[in-house]
């Protein structure tokens, strides 16, 4: 009971807690970096989620066999863990923001490359392409939230990236590349991506995102 008494008097009251999370909630949308960056992330990080829906379809296109789409998947899988275990040390070297502007061309000329129809090896031979992009850009861009927003508002810039920067582009990047796919084949899909993520890197650019300003202050 003593427990129980010290627990309640120590906890916020619900009414109290979620007035915190409004006024969070309002502080982060007020804060134009943290708008920016949530869109071009928004523009960013969903295909390379939904290219795992469609790459098979492109792979067979190109002559390959299912087998040979999970020798792909593989390969693609197993050149993330490496490059993101290197991209600390190469934001530290070229800046995060200058990382994710990279990561995101690299990205643009893959599904531009993907759309353009080519054979099964060579899309077996740029499986690297996969760790550089994405396995680069999902660490660093949250590690670039990290840095634009206060300390103690962390936690919710990062959920909202989640939800409304990653999840929902997965979500819209999926449903449309479904669309492109019974309209266009496999190729439109990949038409879409490369479009999509050029506007991504076009805005990231024009709106100053590549710019080391330094860390937010509480």
């Amino acid at each position: 009971m003593i427990t129980a008494i010290l627990m309640i008097r120590e906890s916020d009251p619900p009414v109290y807690r979620e007035k915190t999370k409004k006024i969070k909630m309002g502080r982060l949308m007020r804060d134009k970096k943290f708008v920016k960056l949530l869109i071009c992330a928004f523009l960013l990080t969903g295909t390379s989620v939904a290219n795992n829906t469609y790459f098979s379809y492109l792979f067979i296109e190109g002559g390959g066999t299912i087998a040979g789409v999970g020798m792909a998947f593989l390969l693609m899988t197993g050149s993330e863990a490496p490059m993101m275990a290197l991209a600390p040390w190469l934001s530290r070297k070229i800046g995060i923001e200058r990382l994710i502007l990279i990561c995101g061309v690299i990205m643009v000329g893959r599904f531009a490359l993907y759309a353009s129809g080519p054979g099964y090896g060579i899309l077996l031979g740029t499986f690297f392409l996969q760790g550089i992009s994405q396995g680069v850009i999902l660490v660093e861009i949250v590690r670039y939230f990290n840095k634009i927003v206060p300390p103690e508002m962390s936690g919710m810039a990062i959920s909202v990236y989640y939800a409304l920067g990653n999840n929902l582009s997965v979500i819209v990047c999926s449903f449309m590349g479904g669309i492109a796919l019974d309209l266009t084949g496999a190729r439109g899909v990949y038409v879409f991506f490369a479009l999509i993520n050029a506007g991504g890197v076009i805005l990231y650019w024009l709106m100053g995102m590549y710019r080391d300003e330094g860390r937010a202050e509480a």
